[in-house]
């Protein structure tokens, strides 16, 4: 039987917010501790953690309009490896990068923290897991139908409709198909060195710089470059026109239109 209450999405929002939390300490790692000058390993774990977010959050949002209230229950075959995940991140990430943040000069023969790329070596078989669980639940809910669908027996009488709940749907194989098709068609964007990406939602490989059609799940506004500075103080003429195209992204448009405007000026 599934647990009571609203178990599985509980998990992802616990999940989602141990990756919030992983995310903040990179930043306080950035600017705080020397990473001299080759730090790719702490760039790529970064923005993997940036772009699993993201990513998560899109695909259990997708799923969730779908099913409605049974996937936010779960099931034990969905729960208990759930619970996995949230032990590694919280033991193996989370943890690791808060002392990395915080750590002091180490003494002589103390114990060494594990480096950026061991990290993200770590992260992801978990959030493959992750991903994983959300598709496969919402794949059993498919076969499995809602507790309250009547099931009508075989009869002269006019078909009976199934009922189900306000907040249910019965989605065919056809429609989930379709819906898989969508999320195949969807893109993240996400901050890589110091540039906007637009990177496929299931092939990470297939990365772009212009805006691609479909639907586009917008980077969290919590994360801003760095800004590079002339002699002067001033912001360089390309971090001017950087900063147009932001603008023109979180408004859903082209950045076209801004860079031909920032040119006329």
């Amino acid at each position: 039987m599934s647990p009571t209450g609203v178990a599985f999405q509980t998990q992802v929002d616990t999940l989602l917010n141990e990756l919030s939390d992983c995310i903040g300490f990179c930043h306080q790692i950035r600017e705080t501790r020397r990473l001299g000058t080759k730090h790719e390993n702490f760039d790529k774990l970064q923005d993997a953690l940036l772009h699993s977010h993201t990513t998560l959050s899109v695909q259990y949002d997708t799923l969730s309009r779908c099913f409605g209230h049974r996937l936010a229950v779960g099931d034990e075959a969905s729960i208990q490896p759930m619970n996995k995940c949230l032990r590694a991140v919280s033991s193996d990430i989370k943890r690791k990068l808060y002392e990395i943040a915080n750590k002091t000069t180490q003494a002589s023969g103390s114990r060494q923290l594990p480096g950026f790329g061991t990290l993200l070596q770590h992260w992801k078989p978990i959030e493959e897991d992750a991903s994983n669980i959300i598709i496969r639940l919402s794949q059993r809910l498919i076969i499995t139908p809602p507790a309250s669908t009547h099931i009508p027996t075989p009869a002269t009488s006019p078909k009976q409709e199934p009922k189900v709940r306000s907040d249910q749907q019965i989605v065919s194989k056809s429609d989930f198909n379709f819906l898989v098709e969508h999320m195949q068609k969807s893109w993240t964007e996400t901050w890589s060195n110091e540039q906007l990406i637009y990177v496929n939602y299931y092939d990470q490989k297939n990365k772009v710089y212009e805006r691609p059609d479909g639907f586009i799940k917008a980077a969290p506004t919590s994360y801003r470059p760095a800004r590079t500075e002339t002699v002067s103080g001033q912001r360089t003429r390309n971090d001017d026109l950087n900063e147009r195209e932001r603008r023109g992204y979180a408004f859903g448009g082209s950045n076209r239109a801004q860079r031909e405007e920032f040119w006329r000026q």
